[in-house]
């Protein structure tokens, strides 16, 4: 049996405060784009590809409230490859699955929905250097940095049926 895998992620500096909108049902949609430094043999060494990104439904909804200009975040999602609308070449963006914020955010923005608890919505949260041994209640998970929302169990989008 043959697998096909359409999958990117990336981390970037968010370009611009995202555009929202609703879809012909009425659900939310948010688009922006992340700036990825990549290496080139130039002056600085440094160049940016600037990757459209688009989120759906509730996640949407959480990344008009929470992702402004500069903010660097993780996304994973998969790529969507659409036709040519002036006929310049194919348009190419990543339906966001997954968003992770890598940095702190900004003086009045909570981290969670004062409803929300983190399991309810594992797929945008936070973190740091603060220890979060206490919030996941396993000593052995004592360390900074990245720790997956899910405990470390790979990411399942919505739509796997597992």
């Amino acid at each position: 049996m043959t697998y096909l895998l359409n999958r990117w992620s990336g981390i970037g500096n968010v370009a611009a405060d995202p555009q929202t909108g609703n879809m012909g049902d009425g659900s939310p949609w948010a688009s922006f784009r992340i700036a990825c430094d990549r290496p080139y043999d130039g002056d600085d060494g440094l160049d940016a590809d600037f990757i459209p990104v688009v989120a759906k439904w509730d996640l949407a909804k959480q990344a008009s409230r929470l992702i402004k200009k500069g903010r660097l975040i993780y996304v994973e999602g998969r790529i969507s490859v659409r036709g040519s609308i002036d006929g310049s070449g194919p348009q190419i963006e990543i339906h966001a699955e997954f968003i992770r914020m890598l940095d702190e955010p900004p003086q009045g923005v909570s981290r969670l929905n004062k409803s929300q608890t983190r399991t309810e919505n594992p797929r945008f949260e936070y973190f740091g250097s603060r220890d979060l041994s206490s919030e996941q209640g396993d000593s052995r998970t004592r360390r900074t940095g990245p720790i997956p929302a899910n405990g470390g169990r790979p990411f399942r989008s919505p739509s796997h049926n597992v």
